[in-house]
């Protein structure tokens, strides 16, 4: 949903976006009277609640464009990795730093997110994503192959994460297990923050966006981030378990991999699902005195199931094979 930047009663505000996208597109400076700018909320829950981004639809002469604000960490990504690759993002036509804050111009995709997730849009993400994947695959040397810090910075998190199941001995023992793997894990181009609303289906195609806390990580954690949240009902993204089977299975079968077998790729999702749901934890076992929100119990009970399946598979319980995705 969008709602006119007119509207709101700050002048100086609209005046400064302005100023912001005529530094980016000069061409347009003797049309600003021409020019609109809507700003883009989400809607995240059945009340209604809505969610005001720092991100604005700019229309002028039929053209549109996004104009968004940005960090340091988004603009590396395009120039580094994004930029004339032909990959499913939109295309970031330039960048400035105005009034102490980055700001990017990205092409304006017409379509909706992925919270309505189906067969279809599981089958296109699979195919986006393993365009993305592809393109940046490793296997083993990856300080040979290194391109960015990212990995250093993403590991460093999780264990500080790890610290918080000091009172939780199964999940503990599991996610020792990922902590292990991420260090092994073929590693390529993750977004890091691929939830059904970073994403955009357009024209039965999946564009990729928002890459602030993209680089080279362990691809499964764009995999698990997608398919982790969500269920049937009572829930604002929809995901059913076979629309994460379609999802996953499809995308092994278009990876450049030499050797990873279907069931490590299916354990390294469940994996980085794991981490999925203990970071929806962290905060509450990091501070047990205070209230709980609703999902507690929801991502509690999906952890611990979790926990003990990654473990018996680990310790070949009663010769346990790696199943399907099933939450």
């Amino acid at each position: 949903m969008e709602s006119n930047i007119n509207s709101i009663e700050n002048n100086d505000y609209y005046k400064k976006l302005l100023t912001i996208f005529i530094r980016l597109k000069p061409k347009y400076k003797k049309d600003l009277n021409k020019i609109i700018i809507t700003s883009f909320q989400d809607v995240i829950s059945e009340s209604d609640e809505k969610r005001i981004y720092t991100v604005y639809k700019i229309n002028i002469n039929s053209e549109n464009f996004v104009l968004k604000k940005s960090e340091e960490s988004e603009i590396f990504i395009y120039k580094t990795f994004l930029e004339s690759k032909n990959l499913p993002t939109p295309k970031m036509f330039g960048y400035t730093f105005e009034y102490d804050e980055y700001w990017i111009l990205i092409e304006y995709i017409e379509g909706t997110d992925l919270k309505k997730f189906n067969e279809q849009i599981a089958l296109n993400s699979s195919i986006s994503l393993s365009k993305i994947f592809n393109k940046y695959w490793v296997e083993n040397d990856f300080d040979k192959h290194k391109l960015d810090n990212r990995f250093e910075k993403y590991y460093a998190r999780i264990i500080k994460r790890s610290k918080c199941l000091t009172h939780h001995a199964n999940l503990s023992k599991a996610y020792k297990c990922f902590l292990e793997r991420q260090l092994t894990c073929p590693r390529t181009l993750c977004n890091g923050d691929l939830m059904q609303i970073n994403a955009i289906n357009s024209s039965n195609d999946v564009l990729i966006i928002d890459w602030g806390f993209g680089g080279i990580m362990p691809y499964s954690l764009d995999i698990a981030r997608l398919i982790s949240h969500g269920a049937e009902r009572d829930d604002p993204f929809y995901m059913t378990n076979d629309l994460r089977n379609l999802f996953a299975k499809k995308l092994y079968k278009l990876l450049n991999t030499e050797t990873l077998t279907y069931s490590q790729y299916i354990f390294d999702i469940k994996l980085s699902m794991l981490n999925e749901f203990i970071e929806f934890l962290e905060y509450n076992f990091n501070n047990p005195n205070e209230e709980k929100d609703h999902y507690y119990n929801y991502y509690l009970k999906r952890a611990n199931k979790l926990a003990y399946e990654l473990l018996d598979y680990v310790n070949q319980k009663d010769n346990c094979v790696i199943s399907d995705i099933i939450i």
